[in-house]
């Protein structure tokens, strides 16, 4: 080591600050254990890539780390030195920790992934596969050329990296099969948040859904609703620009264009793209990509346009906003992590120079690249480029996740204070040995602060908890009449509480000839009328404005699609023929009383009960007369209950359905027609035993009191009503609700048809032949005692009454089954029958005695006469037979 060297050692030294009680040893001045070299290149310059680099000696467990320390190609652009050196300065801080690993030391094994898939996946094979012996060197030309020092077999035991997410992903695949966690500082890609997929995959960073998030509110918050998108084709830019895509088509932002940037992209590729752009009419453009790919499209850009576009860049090109050309990235947003600044690590970094960095292999190539020099013409400063970088301190973050997920396994197989038996990779003393795979539950349950000040907690998809992001805007700064470009702060965004843009800080816009204007950039599609939405076509963005017919609404005239009214219960378009902008009720169809059928039947309905109530007050003020004595009054009182009953089931059937109404309408048809029917035919079937078929009988009739003929009404009553309970047992009654189209158009407002479950064919059937049975029974004995003595001649009523609602129930039938597929006018016809069918029995069976007791007085004077006789006279004729009826009325 040289004498400069040393100097420039002890004042690194004497100048880092004190960690966890003890000064920091860095180990950046002596070279390393080994240097990995990749195959010649093929440009037949005899050189040999340098792959990575390894430190072994003296350490018990292994941490590798992947870093994109060149970019695509053959790894022949160089890339970035800080992140490597941040995973050496953690590891020196952790080795010089004595609260942290203890009596433990961390080797590492650190390879370059060039920012290619497969590079990365060759790594890490040969990191997690190949075991490591011993100390080693590496020649030129060579793969390794290891001298074993002893038998010793290291493994490495957890991952840092990669930095894309389109190499995390196929790694997170192979560190699954070999148990091995992996901490990425940098791969944001939802994808990886798989746990199925990748369980042994964590991350320092947000996803991708909180930064899509961020860049959507800062779009909405400047008004924008015309953008262009530009993505890199790979896991990273693909599921980011997806997720963005898919937003904002559901809020009616509109893509002009959406182009994506393969990983083998060449210089025609990014021509193609940058004339595309210069050629599109949005005026933002949301630039989802890695650094390589925005630095190469915009050398393209500025050779095609002078256009200037407002810029939305990812977090994987923000930061470096300085690298790129100011007159096209001026006044650009970006969105960026927040992460305390790692200021121990800005010492240490500070000070490395060509002569006191020794140990990777990297740095003389990013030294003579960063101050453009080569040999003794380059300075002895350090350098301060990326000390600040937002990656840095998350590098930081996932070496000490592994740390202490390996303490604290440690401290549960082996108890505290650990004494690790490097040789046998066990506890001294004990029987605890290493199994890799156990660390994933002690990597996923780290809870601790950092170096950084970072609070490092994992969610259960493997990323870091509660990330903030910064909102930062690309500022032109003229100070004595220079103009400089930084990035500046203008606000914050978190997923609680969304974006928030300080009053304070001011932003800065650039029209498309790039001068500065004092308010935001304009991007928005022309708006269409309040009912309709912009229908994408080919080759136009903001497309052709079509109506939102039928049960289709569109409140806003930036929508990209229409809205369902239908998801907010029974609901139709306001204008749907032309194209509603808000949603009505769906009318309701129904009989209900306003209708004019209606109309007429309930107030002939209201009618009947009126004149029943009259009767009723009559047949009480009359009940001993001689008329009302001689026609069995019981009989006559079950007779009106079933009128009565018929009158109100009309307004059952022009009722609005409920559920009530339903199991009413099944129930009181039948009950009301059999309660008549059945009242009829028992005075009838009496009747006819009297006078045609007892003639000869000289004894006193039985089963002819009054409480038989209720008795018996009341069981053919019954037996309608079993057959309705087995009816509705079929078939529960229920309210049905059908929605039913304009045939002629089918946009035009539908209604809603509400209607009572049918009751079953069968069912109705056999009640139909129950009551017709009734009626013509009571018809044909009707007509056998039509011409009975005339003071005993009340089938001559049941008789007419019989013929009557036999007609009434033939026509009810025949237009029921007409009407089948219309149950509302089934309601309306069986209101009607059962109306008509309480007229007949009111005005036949009552009116008539009614009539004699009122008008004919005379009549039932005369009739006095033979009801007036004792019950004790004995039955030796048809008179006798009489007289006795009379006396038992």
């Amino acid at each position: 080591m040289t004498g400069q060297a040393i100097a420039v050692f002890v004042l690194l030294a004497a100048s880092f600050p004190i960690f966890t009680s003890a000064t920091t040893q860095y180990n950046n001045d002596a070279p390393p254990e080994a240097i990995v070299f990749g195959p010649a290149d093929t440009s037949g310059a005899g050189t040999s890539r340098i792959r990575g680099m390894r430190e072994t000696r003296n350490a018990d467990f292994i941490l590798g780390g992947l870093f994109p320390v060149h970019s695509r190609g053959y790894c022949e652009h160089f890339n970035r030195i800080n992140i490597v050196e941040a995973m050496l300065f953690a590891l020196d801080t952790i080795n010089s920790d004595p609260n942290l690993l203890p009596n433990v030391t961390l080797g590492y094994d650190i390879r370059d992934t060039c920012f290619i898939e497969q590079i990365g996946l060759d790594e890490t094979a040969d990191l997690i596969i190949t075991p490591m012996q011993g100390t080693c060197s590496a020649t030129a030309g060579e793969s390794i050329n290891q001298t074993v020092a002893n038998t010793t077999t290291l493994t490495t035991f957890g991952l840092v990296g990669a930095a894309s997410s389109s190499v995390s992903i196929p790694v997170a695949g192979l560190t699954r099969l070999f148990t091995v966690p992996q901490v990425s500082f940098a791969s944001t890609s939802d994808i990886l948040g798989d746990r199925e997929r990748y369980p042994y995959f964590f991350r320092t960073v947000p996803s991708d859904s909180l930064e899509v998030q961020a860049i959507i509110d800062v779009i909405q918050h400047f008004g924008w609703t015309y953008i262009s998108t530009i993505f890199s084709r790979n896991t990273y830019g693909r599921f980011g620009i997806d997720s963005l895509v898919r937003i904002a088509g559901e809020i009616g932002i509109c893509i002009d264009l959406n182009e994506g940037i393969d990983e083998t992209a060449t210089v025609s590729d990014y021509q193609k793209i940058a004339d595309k752009l210069s050629r599109s009419t949005a005026n933002v453009v949301v630039f989802y990509s890695t650094r390589q790919h925005v630095q190469e499209l915009f050398k393209h850009l500025e050779n095609v346009t002078t256009r200037h576009f407002t810029w939305i860049g990812s977090s994987g090109w923000t930061q470096l906003a300085n690298e790129f050309p100011p007159n096209i990235v001026s006044g650009f947003f970006g969105v960026l992590p927040v992460s305390n600044h790692a200021n121990l690590f800005h010492s240490y970094y500070s000070n490395l120079t060509l002569g006191n960095n020794l140990r990777d292999p990297w740095f003389p190539e990013f030294f003579h690249n960063f101050f453009n020099c080569s040999g003794e013409d380059c300075p002895l400063a350090g350098v301060t480029a990326g000390s600040d970088d937002f990656f840095v301190p998350l590098v930081i973050d996932a070496v000490y996740t592994h740390a202490h997920a390996l303490q604290n396994y440690l401290n549960d197989i082996c108890g505290s204070p650990v004494v690790w038996n490097r040789e046998t990779s066990s506890c001294n003393g004990q029987n605890g040995t290493f199994d890799r795979s156990n660390l994933l539950q002690y990597v996923a349950n780290v809870n601790f602060t950092s170096l950084t000040g970072n609070r490092v907690v994992f969610n259960e998809n493997g990323s870091v908890k509660s990330f903030t992001f910064r909102v930062t805007n690309y500022q032109a700064k003229t100070e004595q009449n220079e103009v400089s470009y930084s990035l500046e702060n203008i606000g914050m965004w978190s997923e609680l509480n969304a974006l928030d843009v300080s009053q304070d800080t001011s932003v800065q816009f650039f029209d498309f000839s790039g001068a500065m204007i004092p308010e935001a950039v304009s991007s928005a599609c022309s708006s269409c009328a309040p009912g309709q939405y912009i229908r994408r076509i080919d080759g136009a963005c903001c497309g052709l404005c079509d109506s939102c017919l039928g049960v289709l609404f569109s409140n806003s005239s930036l929508a990209s699609n229409c809205s369902n009214c239908s998801v907010y219960g029974e609901m139709w378009g306001n204008t749907p023929t032309v194209g509603s902008n808000g949603c009505v009720k769906i009318p309701k169809v129904f009989l209900s009383f306003s209708h004019p059928f209606a109309i007429v039947v309930s107030a002939g309905s209201v009618l009947g009960i009126i004149l029943l109530i009259v009767a009723v007050v009559l047949l009480a003020v009359f009940w001993n007369s001689p008329v009302i004595r001689a026609s069995s009054r019981e009989s006559v009182i079950l007779v009106l209950i079933g009128a009565a009953s018929s009158f109100v089931s009309s307004f059952i059937y022009l009722s609005p359905p409920s559920l009530a109404i339903c199991v009413l309408q099944r129930i009181l048809l039948w009950f009301c027609f059999s309660l008549m029917n059945g009242s009829l035919l028992i005075k009838v079937i009496r009747i006819t035993r009297i006078f045609v078929f007892e003639r000869s009988r000289t004894k006193q009739l039985k089963c002819v009191q009054w409480y038989h003929q209720v008795l018996f009404s009341l069981l053919i009553v019954c037996g309608q009503m079993v057959i309705v309970l087995l009816s509705v047992t079929i078939v529960n009654p229920n309210v049905l609700r059908e929605v039913r189209l304009n045939t002629m158009n089918l946009n035009s407002q539908p209604e809603i048809i509400i209607t009572c479950e049918a009751e079953p064919i069968l069912g109705f059937i056999v009640s139909v032949l129950y009551e017709a049975g009734l009626i013509l029974i009571t018809a044909v004995l009707g007509t056998m005692t039509f011409k009975s003595p005339a003071n005993f001649n009340e089938s001559k009523t049941i008789c007419v009454s019989a013929y009557i609602l036999l007609t009434i129930w033939t026509m009810f039938f025949v237009s029921y089954f007409f009407t089948g597929s219309a149950q509302n006018l089934q309601n309306a016809f069986i209101a009607l029958t059962t109306t008509l069918g309480a007229y007949t029995i009111l005005v036949s069976v009552v009116g008539p005695r009614l009539f004699t007791v009122i008008i004919r007085k005379d009549e039932d004077s005369k009739s006095k006469q033979t009801y007036d006789v004792s019950p004790a006279v004995t039955m030796n004729t048809m008179t006798s037979n009489a007289v006795t009826i009379g006396s038992n009325i």
